[in-house]
């Protein structure tokens, strides 16, 4: 390490120098890199998957208010209506 800083500073004589850069450079080719990660390939399920949902027993009327969307209230509404007539 000391020979390098000489080197580098210019305090050594030529021939010496130049052993001293070339083990330099024979090291710095030497050193280990960091390791690459190897790259592992990933299947994407090509599967389509089908949920049916079961529409309930019960009949809208019994649906609490809470419950029922704007549409379907109104829908109701206009249901009773039309039985009324």
């Amino acid at each position: 390490m000391a020979q390098i800083w000489l080197m580098e500073s210019g305090l050594l004589p030529k021939e010496v120098a130049k052993k001293v850069f070339e083990k330099k450079q024979k090291k710095a080719l030497q050193q280990v890199t960091s390791p690459v990660k190897s790259v592992t390939a990933v299947k994407k399920s090509t599967k389509s998957v089908t949920v049916k949902k079961e529409s309930p027993a019960t009949p809208n009327s019994s649906i609490k208010r809470s419950q029922q969307t704007p549409h379907q209230s109104r829908q109701l509404h206009i249901e009773a209506t039309r039985a009324q007539i």
